[in-house]
């Protein structure tokens, strides 16, 4: 069973973007710069026109595909000293000011005195 078929404001907002892009491009500033009736115009405009097909096209796909699910018995491994999780605390921490840090370093003593 599919997902509804369903157009949202951020992908309205998305195609009016490219559409607005697409068409400042091909209809003012290529004729403006090189002129449509040129080889140089007409090559410029074939590409800028596949190019934003193309983007439309791919934006397409990305919003009508149902990326999937995390799967229910994925757990992340918090034990693991590698574990990415632990990076990111240390990252977080370290950028926290002193006073936070002390107040962190703390609450975790509670916790494993079972006081918090």
């Amino acid at each position: 069973m599919g997902r509804p078929g369903y157009v949202t404001v951020p992908i309205l907002t998305v195609l009016a973007a490219i559409g607005y892009v697409y068409y400042t491009t091909v209809f003012l500033a290529i004729p403006a710069w090189l002129g449509l009736t040129t080889a140089a115009g007409g090559a410029n405009a074939a590409a800028f026109t596949a190019l934003a097909a193309a983007c439309v096209a791919t934006y397409a796909v990305a919003v009508s595909r149902d990326p999937g699910r995390v799967p229910a018995s994925f757990v992340p491994d918090v034990e693991d000293a590698e574990s990415p999780i632990h990076e990111i605390k240390r990252k977080v921490l370290a950028s926290l000011s002193p006073s936070v840090r002390t107040m962190e370093h703390y609450r975790s003593l509670g916790r494993r005195r079972g006081v918090l």
